[in-house]
């Protein structure tokens, strides 16, 4: 609650309930009708030295070029502190997923600045640090 993340505080939804389970049995049984469920075969990357399996963050890629997306988030309440006409600056590598995105995360240890050009009436916070790389996008 602290955090300002709304649930069902009373009832919440755990894993750990044989509802849950049941449920989850249920929604695998439909994905198996629907022939959403097939088995396969895929790698398992091992380190030798550790003797153990690695996870997929644990593995090394070659470097790749991610599409990024740069967006203005209007603030919902400013708590007095900013307006209505107030945006977060936003990055983000997976755009497909700003439709979804309820929630913005800021890092207290970080300054931030708010921002505002002169054609435009809207103000935009982000990192202080970022105020003269933005100039460049």
């Amino acid at each position: 609650k602290r955090l300002g993340v709304a649930g069902e505080w009373d009832n919440p939804y755990l894993t750990l309930k044989p509802e849950y389970e049941a449920q989850q049995i249920r929604v695998f049984g439909k994905m198996a009708e629907k022939g959403l469920i097939y088995k396969g075969k895929k790698p398992v990357f091992w380190s030798w030295s550790s003797e153990s399996a690695l996870a997929e963050a644990e593995v090394e890629y070659h470097d790749v070029t991610s599409p990024s997306a740069f967006y203005g988030e209007q603030v919902g309440d400013g708590k007095g502190v900013l307006d209505e006409n107030t945006y977060m600056v936003v990055w983000t590598t997976t755009p497909w997923t700003i439709p979804a995105s309820e929630g913005i995360t800021i890092d207290a240890t970080f300054d931030y600045a708010v921002v505002q050009h002169d054609d435009d009436e809207r103000k935009y916070v982000l990192a202080a640090d970022l105020v003269n790389a933005d100039a460049e996008l």
